[in-house]
Parts: C-alpha cells; sequence; structure tokens
C-alpha cells in the first residue's frame, strides 16, 4: 500500500523554480488498475518516479507498507525496485541484441532467482507469447513487444507494476491486447498506468486519477477495488550480488559493439600514441651498452668472444702483455683463450665442416673452464695427458650424422679411434670426453629471424669451444707450438769427405718442442730414440737435441774418426761440452741468433730438425697464437658494464670486435638511435593529445546515448555498481590494457 503526505517535488531551471508535484496527498491500494491521466508537463512521470524511488521528493512522505521511501539509502531503493517493482514502458525499453527469453530473465538475473527457464515460461504464457524463447526482439511487432516488456516487469513476482504510456505505439487492437492483460494482472498486484487514453482508462480502469500542474485536480473510483489480503515481507532479502558478471559483460560489449568503428579508431590511434612515446623514450634514454646487455641476458648470451680487428695473420694474435693489461683491468672477469685459428687446420677427417668451418682452434678444457660456463660432459672425462682430446657435443654430432669416420657410430667406437690433427701429421690423439657446450640451446631459444641466426650463427661457434679441439694443459704447454707454420731455424754444422776435407752445411728447418717430439716417438717413433747426456731427461731453455745426422758429423771431427756409436756420441757429450752456434731462429720475419748446449740427440738418421724446450718456443713465440678470447658474463648489469662498454664504445672498440649474436644484437639495436629525438618527441605528444581527446569524446557519447538504458538498468532494480560496470567494463579493460602495453613499451625501449 502506498501512502502520500504532502509530497513536494521541485526542479530548478535557467528559468527559475519549477514545481512538478505539488502538495499531493494520496493512498494507493495493494490492487486495481489505477489510471493517471493528464496533458504532457503536469508531473504525471515525476509522479511514476518518486513512487519507484527513481527520484527523491523535495518534501513530503511516501509510505510504502508502512515504510518511507525518504529514509531508504540508495542501495535499499535498488532493492526496492528489484523486490517490489515492475516497469513497462511506451518505448518498450528491450535490449534488441538479446533473445526473448534473455530479455525476460534480466529481471530474474538482477535477484539471482532459481529456477529462472520455468519462471520465464510461466510468465510468457500469461501474455500469450509461449514458445517464443528464441525469438530475436527484431522479429516481434509493436504489441508483441510490448508484452515481452511486461512478461519482463512481472516475471520476478512484483507488488507494483507501473506502466508508463504503455500503448503510445500501438494500434488499438494491440492497445486492447495490452490493456487486457494488465486488467488481469491488477487482481494480482497494483497496476499503476500513466497515460492519455480516457477511453480505455474508463473501460479498464478501476480508479482514474487526472492531474494538472502538478496538482490532483480529481480521483474518480469506476470500480470498487476490495480489500487485498496480502501479507508482506518486510525482511524479504535481495542477493545483493545483482545480475551475474557474465550477463553484465554480455550488456557492457554489447553496447560496445554498437560503436565499433569509432571504438577500433581510438584503439588503434592510442595504441600508435603509446608505441610513438616508447621510440621517443628510446631515442632519449638509448644506452648502446645497456641495450646490448639487456639483449644479452634475455637472449642468454652469456659469453662474449673478441678478437683483433687486424687482418695481417702476423697481426691478429694477442701479446703476453696485452691479456696482462686486460685481466688486470677487467679483474672481475676469467679470460680464456683460443689458440692459433689461422693456422689451425682442424681435425684430419674428410668432410667435417662444423657449420662451415673445417678450421677448428685449439683450447684448454679443465673442471674450472666447464663449471664458469655452465657446460657438461655428456660421455667420457676432460683430457688429462698431452695425447688426450675432448670434443664438443656439436662436432661430434656432424661426424656420427654424416659417418665421416669409418667403423665409428656412437660415443663409444669414437672413442676408441685415435684421430689426426692435420697440424700435427705426426701424433694421433685419443677422444676421451664428448662435452655439451649448449650451443643447441642457444639456437632454439633464440628469438630472431632465420636468416639473422644463420648469418651470426656461423660467428657464435667461430672461435669457441663448439668448434674447437679441446686439450689438457699439457699439451698446451708441451706441444701445441710444434707445427710447420711456427719457429723454423737455420743452423750450420761440419762434414767430413773421405779425405777428411771439412766442409760446413746449412740446413733450414723447423724447431720442435721437447714435449711434442717425446708425444711423437712415443706414439709412432718418428725420431727413432732420443738419447739424453748423463743427468739430464728434459731440456732447458738453452738447451737443444739435435739429430743424428748432426752429433755424428760433430763426434767424427771432434774424435778424428770416419764412424762413431752412440755410446761413444753419449761419452764425447758427457765429457765436453757441444755448443749448436749461430742458430738463426726465424719467426713472423723476425730474426734471432741463438747459442745452445747440446744435451742430446735422436737416433733417426732421416730427419733433421732441431728439438728446443717448451719454454724457449712460448717465451720466442710471446704467446702469439692466442687469437679469440672468451669471457662469462656475471649477469650483473653493474659488473659486466664496465667491460661491454669498453669492447663496445670505448678504447677496445677500436682494437677488437665481439664475434656473434652478441655483436648482431647490438648492430639491431643501434638502429633505435638514428631516430629523429625532436620529431619522434613532437610528434608523440601530438598523437597523444589528439587520441586523449577522441577517448574523452567517445566516452561521453558512450554515456549519453546509452542515458535510456541507463534508466531501464536502473528501473529494473540494476544497483549503480552494476550499470556503472557494464558501461564501464571496456574503458577498465582499455586502460589496464593501456598500461601494461606502455609497460611493455618501457621496458623494451628502455
Amino acid at each position: 500500500m502506498f501512502k502520500l503526505k504532502n509530497v513536494v517535488k521541485e526542479y530548478t531551471s535557467k528559468s527559475g523554480k519549477v514545481v512538478a508535484l505539488n502538495n499531493i496527498n494520496l493512498t494507493l491500494q495493494d490492487t486495481g488498475f489505477v489510471f493517471l491521466l493528464g496533458k504532457s508537463g503536469c508531473g504525471k512521470s515525476t509522479f511514476l518516479n518518486v513512487l519507484s524511488g527513481l527520484d527523491k521528493v523535495t518534501s513530503g512522505d511516501i509510505e510504502v507498507n508502512g515504510e518511507n521511501l525518504k529514509d531508504f539509502s540508495p542501495k535499499a531503493l535498488d532493492d526496492y525496485r528489484n523486490r517490489s517493482v515492475g516497469f513497462v514502458f511506451q518505448e518498450y525499453n528491450l535490449i534488441e541484441e538479446y533473445s526473448v527469453y534473455e530479455n525476460v530473465a534480466i529481471s530474474l538475473s538482477l535477484r539471482r532467482e532459481n529456477n529462472i527457464d520455468e519462471k520465464v515460461s510461466e510468465a510468457l504464457t500469461l501474455v500469450g507469447l509461449a514458445g517464443y524463447e528464441k525469438r530475436k526482439i527484431s522479429e516481434l511487432s509493436g504489441g508483441q513487444k510490448q508484452r515481452i516488456a511486461i512478461a519482463r516487469a512481472i516475471v520476478a513476482n512484483v507488488e507494483v507494476l507501473f506502466a508508463d504510456e504503455p500503448t503510445g505505439n500501438l494500434d488499438s487492437v494491440s492497445s486492447k491486447e495490452i490493456f487486457e492483460i494488465l486488467q488481469k494482472l491488477s487482481k494480482k498486484f497494483l497496476v499503476f498506468t500513466v497515460t492519455h487514453d480516457a477511453e480505455n482508462a474508463k473501460q479498464y480502469g478501476d480508479r482514474i486519477i487526472t492531474m494538472s500542474d502538478g496538482v490532483i485536480v480529481s480521483d474518480e473510483i469506476i470500480n470498487e477495488i476490495p480489500e487485498a489480503n496480502v501479507v508482506y515481507n518486510k525482511n524479504k532479502q535481495v542477493n545483493k550480488r545483482g545480475i551475474n558478471l557474465l550477463s553484465l559483460t554480455k550488456l557492457s560489449f554489447i553496447n560496445i559493439w554498437k560503436k565499433k568503428w569509432r571504438l577500433l579508431v581510438t584503439t588503434v590511434l592510442f595504441f600508435f600514441t603509446l608505441t610513438m612515446f616508447g621510440i621517443a623514450i628510446s631515442a632519449f634514454r638509448y644506452d648502446e651498452v645497456n641495450t646490448m646487455l639487456a639483449a644479452c641476458y634475455e637472449n642468454n648470451l652469456d659469453e662474449f668472444k673478441f678478437q683483433k680487428n687486424e687482418t695481417e695473420l702476423n697481426k691478429k694474435s694477442f701479446s703476453q702483455s696485452e691479456l696482462k693489461k686486460l685481466q688486470e683491468q677487467f679483474p672481475n672477469h676469467k679470460f680464456d683463450f683460443l689458440y692459433d685459428i689461422q693456422y689451425m687446420r682442424g681435425l684430419d677427417i674428410e668432410g667435417l665442416s662444423i657449420y662451415g668451418y673445417s678450421d677448428s682452434p685449439i683450447a684448454v678444457i679443465n673442471n674450472d673452464i666447464v663449471k664458469r660456463y655452465g657446460y657438461e660432459l655428456s660421455y667420457g672425462k676432460l683430457p688429462t695427458k698431452a695425447g688426450e682430446i675432448c670434443l664438443s657435443k656439436y662436432m661430434v654430432r656432424e661426424i656420427l650424422e654424416n659417418k665421416l669416420i669409418k667403423g665409428v657410430t656412437d660415443y663409444d667406437t669414437l672413442c676408441e679411434t685415435n684421430i689426426k690433427v692435420k697440424i700435427y701429421p705426426d701424433i694421433s690423439f685419443k677422444v676421451v670426453g664428448v662435452l655439451d657446450t649448449k650451443i643447441d640451446d642457444l639456437y632454439k631459444s633464440l628469438d630472431m629471424a632465420q636468416h639473422i641466426q644463420e648469418a651470426s650463427f656461423t660467428e657464435e661457434v667461430e672461435g669457441s669451444y663448439t668448434a674447437a679441439i679441446m686439450v689438457s694443459e699439457d699439451f698446451l704447454k708441451d706441444c701445441y707450438l710444434s707445427d710447420d707454420y711456427s719457429c723454423n731455424s737455420t743452423y750450420q754444422y761440419y762434414t767430413y769427405n773421405s779425405g777428411l776435407t771439412q766442409n760446413k752445411q746449412s740446413l733450414q728447418k723447423p724447431i720442435y718442442s721437447e714435449g711434442y717430439a717425446k708425444l711423437a716417438t712415443e706414439q709412432n717413433g718418428i725420431f727413432g730414440e732420443i738419447l739424453y747426456k748423463r743427468g739430464k731427461s728434459s731440456l732447458a731453455e738453452n738447451e737443444v737435441i739435435v739429430p743424428y745426422k748432426v752429433i755424428s758429423e760433430m763426434a767424427k771431427l771432434t774424435l778424428s774418426k770416419n764412424q762413431v756409436s752412440n755410446n761413444e756420441i753419449l761419452n764425447l757429450m758427457n765429457s765436453t761440452n757441444l755448443t749448436l752456434r749461430n742458430v738463426q731462429v726465424e719467426y713472423d720475419g723476425n730474426s734471432n741468433f741463438k747459442y745452445f748446449n747440446i744435451v742430446g740427440f735422436y737416433t733417426n738418421n732421416n730427419r733433421e730438425e732441431i728439438i728446443v724446450s717448451n719454454d724457449f718456443l712460448t717465451n720466442t713465440k710471446q704467446a702469439h697464437g692466442v687469437t679469440h678470447i672468451i669471457t662469462k658474463l656475471s649477469g650483473k648489469r653493474a659488473t659486466d658494464y664496465d667491460l661491454a662498454e669498453y669492447l663496445f664504445v670505448g678504447a677496445g672498440s677500436e682494437e677488437m670486435r665481439v664475434n656473434g649474436m652478441v655483436w648482431k644484437e647490438i648492430w639491431n639495436s643501434t638502429i633505435a638511435s638514428s631516430y629523429n629525438k625532436d620529431l619522434g618527441l613532437y610528434g608523440t605528444i601530438a598523437a597523444g593529445i589528439f587520441s586523449i581527446l577522441m577517448m574523452a569524446n567517445f566516452i561521453v557519447t558512450s554515456i549519453n546515448n546509452n542515458k535510456k538504458q541507463i534508466g531501464i538498468l536502473r528501473a529494473l532494480g540494476m544497483r549503480t555498481i552494476g550499470v556503472l560496470y557494464i558501461f564501464m567494463l571496456f574503458f577498465y579493460s582499455f586502460f589496464c590494457i593501456m598500461i601494461i602495453y606502455y609497460f611493455f613499451i618501457w621496458c623494451f625501449f628502455t
């Protein structure tokens, strides 16, 4: 039951104060068909709004079942409309994109009712539209649409039905049908109808109230309305969650889709603006070193491999002083070396090519290096002797897949086979281990175009442990300098002819290290037997082992004999200091004369090379052969920055270059520095302002165009938060996407 006491409703307009309702006093029973008549602007719609709680009175009281609407909170008013009130409008106010079923069910969804299908079916039957559940709204006539609106209003068992010009857009036949339905419903609950149609009001109404200028001018009882036996449950609860999230989301995107083209343009422009903003930030904040480090960290490129910027072979290697200076300058990094890549001719295996390279450098491998670079031993062990080597898993796969060694089909058979190295034809090596250098993992993880991978991956392999012949420290110390491209010597000695006439002989031959000679002799006996004078088993830096041909001629001359035995030669060396004078040692165009004490000889009469100590060759060559340097990044920008700066933009960049993927990453990143900073910044600001204005216009237009729908949803009892969700969901989503995209742009470009 409604009781209105001294109700006044005023509005303020530009022309002054407008009194829409002026001191209304009225009682409405719980049932009956009540019509409110009057001219346009007389206050009918305002009357309807204050009764339904959509609007508040300026003064006076409206009691509903003993409760004063003035005391209701906004949430309580939402619950009141949700629980007790149904609305029917002149314009139907159905959601065109929804089916008949969905339009009717929305009232139940707002209340989170159970048995929705059953209740929708009952409501449609009541208005004569049973079986129309799946129909689209566009397929219905005006009368059918209004019946759907009535079904939506009554489906939730309301206590009062407000109808605002329900037949205003209908023909006489449809109007009659609607009034008959409303009349029937008025037996169950109050039907309060606003209309201009006085004729139908008299025919169907139980009571007719007439208004003029905000005042009730007549109140006529047509049919006596019996006292209804209605029991009100003032504690009736409404689920405060309201309509489910899925339905709200669907409503939201229906509204968005109505303006899809405007939305598309605005979105594209906004994304473009943020991208331009990111480029502008990049142009101003661009740091080549930080960019390179970020690329390395992100792509697991944690090794720097660099070499000298030289084209001449004799200038490509690092001197001992250069290596020492580098280590002192960057004490937080450990540097490892690859040797003689220009001269190395690789394993003596026909067809072997490591990503385009048949050459292989020499590299020392040990447990510290394996741990430092995160490598893993796939098979066997690391080399510990001069005649042992380890190969990368990548290289071994090439050998096995292409069947490059006859009879070698797996790791076991490979490690049972002796392999020659082209540069050391006199010795063979035993493969004792297969090392996984993680090059396959790196290749798979790189997020780059295929052509960039192919172009730079060769450099990643070149000068790395993947392509290297990995040896023990003993081999490096004793053998690696002994090759046909190492030191040459020109030395002289005297011989006798049959007439005991002295003849001076001059030979130009390679110099071999003692370690290499011993290993070659042990494996193949190529030097015969190496014999030392008493008390000697190895060479000092100024000592030499000479060929039998040389020492025998010297012994003949000294002992004045035509033939000498090995024992006579040894006795002579033990009793006399024999020297090899004026030995011209040649290396890379340099020439030095040396004197050596002879402390031994080898017995192979067909060879004429001299053998010197390992230390002599190392000191003479001054570590020539270190052509590539490798170091592991720490992963800490503060530690790695100085080294990266030195190699890429500092003094080191003039003398050295970084190989492989790291350099490609840097080359790509430097493209950003070529942008015109001012143009990018001003263009970004202009595009940003324009896109913000577009977005603001889109929001305002969307709300203005949907005021009517907002009113419908509020009338159905949807809370303010639900309406805001529908119309702001996209903007919230759009805003979040923008924030995420902005964060991505910021991270990417900075």
